[in-house]
């Protein structure tokens, strides 16, 4: 509340449910989101630009660095995909969706949450942590070590890397679903 001219003014609170564009809200906003995201990739840049000055100038090259580009781009795509989704930037037939109706686009999201996003996040869950053996779970049970003895010794990362990545994108293309439903239902 604010006092002026001797009245009692009281302030709307700000709406709670919706971000800056009006969309109801994701798991992470987009701030954090933003923030989590570009840090790594300037260390990414600083690094990459090393390595190749390392590389092509100096002729130096170790298993090491090779592990670690690796290691890099695959966390940056795999991350990258569930923030790429939470910003609608994926790529579908654009020139197309563009010019539909709010919808038909809530349509298309419909049926490619359902029927192509939903079930790939489902089957790298269901397949690679089905059993003990399986793909995903034995390279971290077994705390699995690059072949090399230079090389990176936390290979068992990039499958906990996919298995945040299927997290993640299983929520948000839940909520698209959801999202994609009750616009559908409103019209």
């Amino acid at each position: 509340m604010a006092i002026q001219n001797s009245k009692l003014i009281r302030k709307k609170p700000p709406v709670a449910h919706a971000n800056r564009k009006g969309k109801s809200p994701t798991i992470l906003t987009d701030t954090k989101v933003e923030t989590l995201l570009s840090t790594p990739n300037e260390w990414y840049v600083i690094a990459e630009f090393q390595i190749v000055i390392l590389r092509f100038v100096f002729s130096y090259e170790q298993t090491l660095m090779s592990d670690l580009v690796r290691f890099w781009y695959g966390s940056l795509f795999l991350f990258g995909s569930y923030y790429t989704l939470i910003k609608d930037g994926h790529v579908r037939v654009d020139v197309l969706y563009t010019n539909f109706t709010e919808k038909n686009k809530a349509k298309i999201n419909l049926f490619g949450s359902l029927i192509l996003g939903i079930p790939l996040c489902l089957t790298i869950f269901l397949k690679g942590m089905a059993c003990k053996q399986c793909v995903l779970n034995q390279p971290i049970m077994n705390f699995e070590t690059s072949q090399s003895t230079q090389g990176m010794n936390i290979k068992y990362l990039m499958a906990g890397f996919l298995i945040i990545f299927a997290l993640t994108m299983l929520i948000q293309f839940v909520v698209y679903f959801l999202r994609s439903l009750n616009i559908i239902k409103e019209e």
